[in-house]
C-alpha cells in the first residue's frame, strides 16, 4: 500500500492511500485517479498490504490502483522541507503549495514520458562551487535602468565562477522585457520559462537545468521555483513591492517567502529588487536582517523638477474633464517640437468606478461584488469587472437605494483618449492597457511605434512603464486621487511606488495632475525621498498595529446573508482565544448574499504555531485549525487588504 500526497490546488486531503505492483522510492512523482481524473502526486511511504490488512477492510472505499510511476526524486529534500513549512505558515495543505511551484505542463510532459526521462548527475564543479556558498539576503532598490546594468555584471560575475543565476519575475510580460534587456550575448545559457509553454519544452527545460555543464541564466515566474537547486549561487526577485508575487486564487501563497525560504536552505545568495521595495522589507533591512547592496538608494533623484497641478483651481470644470487646460498645453507644445508625451492613469476603460450620486454605493459585479469599471464595448457603455469578467448593461439601478442618479468617477485610459482625440484630431496618439494589447509582441510593436514617431501621444496605465526602453521626454499623470479614498492600509506605499517610478523616466517634464495637492506625499515623491517616507509610513503602522509588525490573518466567507453571519458568529466564537474582529465586507451582492470576513492579528515573530499534535480541534493551533476549515472559508495568512 502507498501513501501520496495529491498535487493540485483544488485537492483538500492532505494525503490518499493507493496500491502499486511496483518498487516505488519514496520521493517519486507518480500518476493517481481522483474523481475520474489523473492527478500529479508524490509518493512518502509504502508498506505490504499484509501489514496493511486491517485497515484496508475497516476503509469505507476502495484502494485503487497507482497509475503510473516513475524512478526519481522528483523534488529536492530542501524544495519539500520549504513546501511544508509554507503550508503550515499559509494554512494549506502541502499538496496545494506544491501545485503553486510547478507548472501543470510540467507534469502534462512527465506523464506523457515518465519512464523515458532520465536525470544525469550534477557537474563535480558545480558541486564544489556550492559548498562555498552562504545565505545572505541583500537589497537593491534603484532605477530600473540601473538595477539592469547591476544584474549584467552580477550575472557575468556567477558565470565566471561557474554557478547559474535565477531572476523571478511576478508576471510573464515582465520575464519577456527583462529578458530582452539581459540575454544579449548569452542566448544559448538563457532559459525563458513560460507556465504556458508545452509539455515538451518545460521536460527538456527542466533536463537542461539539471544536465548543465555550462552556468545558465533562468528567467521565470514563481512558479518555476520546483527548478532552483545548489547549482545556483544567486536568486533575485524582481518586482519585490509586486501583489502579483502572491497567488491570486486558493491557495493565497507569497512567493517572495517560499523563494527566501527555499534560498536559506540551499544557502543561495538572494537579492531583492525593484524601483522602490515594500515597506515591510524595508523594515528589516533598519533592523539588521536584511543588507544593503551596493545598489541601494534612499533618495532617487529624477532628470526633472515634477510639476503638481492643482485641478481644483482649473477653471476648465475639471469634475467632467480629464485633462486640464494646463496639461492641454504641456500636450500641445510637445506636438509642435516633435517631442513625446505619455499620459498614465490607474485604471483601463472609461471611469474607474461609479458611484450613486444619492447614496453614495459604489457600483459593484453581480457576480463576485467587485467595484467595476466603465468600459466601451462597440457602440455602447457596459460595466465591467476586471476580477471575474462579468459584463453588465449600464441600464441598471443603484443596488442599495434603487436611484438611476449613477455617476463615473475618475479617469480611465479611453476617457483620456477621448478627450486627446477631440482636442488633437491630426496627432499620432496611442493607448497601451489590457485592452488595446493582448500580447508582449504587440506590445513591444507599440512602444517601438510611441518611441520612433516624434511628436506621438500615448495613454496608459502603468503596464506602459514597462515597455519604455529609454528615457520620455514628457510624462504626466492624469489622475491617482481615486486611489487616495480607498481604505487600504497599503495606499500610499502603492501611490508613492507607481509615481516615483514614473519620474524616473521622465526626461523634459514630469506632471501629476490632483486635487489633493496638499497631500505631503507629493512633496516626498517630488524630492524622491524614499527614505523619509519609510519614516512616516512605518512609525503610522506601528501606531495602528499593522504589519510588519502584525500579520493579518482574514478568513472570508460568502452566501445567503442570514446563513453565513451565523456561520461567522459561530467561528468567531469557536476563535475566540485569538481575538478576531468580525466584518462585513461593503460591497454589495446580488441576490441577498453577503461577505463576512473575520481578522486576526499575530506576532509575526511567533508565527507559525507550533502544532498540538492533538486532533481535538478544541486542542489544535491556529495553523491546525485553518488547514481543516471547509473548502468554503477563504483563508488569507499575511493578507495586502483587510477591504
Amino acid at each position: 500500500m502507498a501513501t501520496v500526497i495529491p498535487i493540485g490546488d483544488s485537492i483538500f486531503k492532505e494525503s490518499l492511500s493507493y496500491f502499486t505492483m511496483k518498487d516505488i522510492e519514496p520521493g517519486s512523482l507518480v500518476f493517481v485517479p481522483i474523481r475520474k481524473r489523473r492527478i500529479p502526486a508524490i509518493l512518502i511511504s509504502t508498506r505490504s498490504i499484509k501489514d496493511a490488512k486491517t485497515e484496508i477492510k475497516r476503509s469505507d472505499f476502495e484502494l485503487k490502483k497507482i497509475d503510473k510511476a516513475g524512478d526519481e526524486k522528483f523534488f529536492s529534500k530542501e524544495f519539500m522541507e520549504t513546501a511544508e513549512e509554507m503550508a503550515d505558515y499559509f494554512g494549506t495543505n502541502l499538496g496545494q503549495v506544491i501545485s503553486c511551484y510547478v507548472p501543470n505542463n510540467l507534469f502534462k510532459g512527465y506523464e506523457k514520458n515518465i519512464q523515458k526521462v532520465k536525470i544525469k548527475a550534477k557537474d563535480t564543479a558545480v558541486k564544489e562551487i556550492a559548498e562555498e556558498k552562504k545565505h545572505i539576503v541583500e537589497l537593491v532598490q534603484a532605477p530600473i535602468e540601473d538595477r539592469i546594468a547591476f544584474y549584467k555584471s552580477l550575472i557575468r560575475e556567477n558565470f565566471a565562477r561557474k554557478s547559474s543565476v535565477f531572476l523571478c519575475l511576478p508576471t510573464t510580460h515582465e520575464v519577456n522585457v527583462f529578458a530582452d534587456n539581459l540575454k544579449k550575448g548569452i542566448e544559448d545559457y538563457t532559459l525563458l520559462l513560460r507556465p504556458e509553454d508545452s509539455p515538451k519544452k518545460l521536460v527538456n527545460a527542466r533536463q537542461t537545468a539539471r544536465d548543465k555543464s555550462h552556468p545558465l541564466l533562468i528567467i521565470a515566474t514563481p512558479i518555476f521555483s520546483c527548478f532552483l537547486d545548489d547549482s545556483f549561487e544567486t536568486v533575485i526577485i524582481e518586482k519585490e513591492s509586486s501583489n502579483a508575487h502572491k497567488t491570486l486564487s486558493r491557495p493565497f501563497i507569497d512567493s517572495r517567502l517560499f523563494i527566501e525560504k527555499l534560498a536559506k536552505k540551499l544557502s543561495l545568495r538572494l537579492i531583492l529588487g525593484d524601483t522602490v521595495l515594500r515597506l515591510e522589507t524595508l523594515h528589516k533591512k533598519e533592523i539588521d536582517e536584511y543588507s544593503p547592496s551596493l545598489l541601494f538608494k534612499y533618495r532617487l533623484i529624477s532628470r526633472v523638477i515634477p510639476k503638481i497641478l492643482d485641478t481644483k483651481k482649473d477653471k476648465n470644470n475639471f469634475d467632467t474633464k480629464a485633462i486640464s487646460e494646463d496639461l492641454l498645453d504641456v500636450v500641445r507644445n510637445s506636438i509642435e517640437a516633435k517631442k513625446n508625451t505619455l499620459l498614465l492613469t490607474t485604471k483601463k476603460g472609461l471611469s474607474s468606478a461609479t458611484i450613486c450620486g444619492d447614496c453614495k454605493t459604489i457600483v459593484s459585479c453581480k457576480n463576485c461584488g467587485s467595484t467595476t469599471t466603465l468600459h466601451r464595448r462597440d457602440s455602447s457603455n457596459v460595466f465591467f469587472c476586471h476580477k471575474c469578467g462579468t459584463g453588465q448593461n449600464t441600464n441598471v439601478l443603484c443596488n442599495k437605494c434603487r436611484s438611476w442618479n449613477l455617476r463615473p468617477v475618475g479617469f480611465g485610459t479611453e476617457r483620456v483618449e477621448d478627450e486627446l482625440r477631440d482636442n488633437f484630431p491630426d496627432a499620432n496618439i496611442l493607448r497601451m492597457d489590457g485592452e488595446s494589447v493582448k500580447t508582449h509582441r504587440q506590445s513591444k510593436e507599440m512602444m517601438t511605434s510611441f518611441e520612433e514617431n516624434k511628436g506621438s501621444v500615448m495613454i496608459g496605465t502603468e503596464m506602459a512603464l514597462f515597455y519604455l526602453t529609454k528615457p520620455i521626454e514628457n510624462i504626466a499623470i492624469v489622475s491617482t486621487d481615486s486611489l487616495f479614498f480607498v481604505p487600504d492600509f497599503k495606499i500610499n506605499e502603492r501611490v508613492f511606488n507607481f509615481l516615483v517610478s514614473a519620474k524616473l523616466m521622465a526626461e523634459n517634464n514630469f506632471i501629476i495632475q490632483t486635487r489633493c495637492a496638499d497631500n505631503p506625499i507629493f512633496e516626498k515623491i517630488v524630492r524622491g525621498d524614499a527614505l523619509q517616507f519609510y519614516k512616516e509610513e512605518i512609525l503610522l503602522r506601528k501606531n495602528f498595529n499593522y504589519p510588519p509588525f502584525r500579520l493579518f490573518i482574514k478568513i472570508t466567507g460568502e452566501g445567503k446573508e442570514e446563513v453565513v453571519t451565523k456561520e461567522f458568529d459561530e467561528l468567531a466564537i469557536f476563535l475566540k482565544k485569538w481575538n478576531p474582529e468580525k466584518f462585513r465586507s461593503s460591497s454589495n451582492l446580488p441576490g441577498g448574499k453577503a461577505r463576512m470576513n473575520l481578522l486576526i492579528k499575530v506576532n509575526p515573530v511567533n508565527w507559525p504555531e507550533k502544532s498540538s499534535g492533538s486532533e481535538d480541534p478544541e486542542k489544535m493551533s491556529l495553523p491546525e485549525i485553518l488547514k481543516i476549515l471547509p473548502p468554503r472559508f477563504a483563508v488569507k495568512v499575511d493578507a495586502e487588504s483587510i477591504l
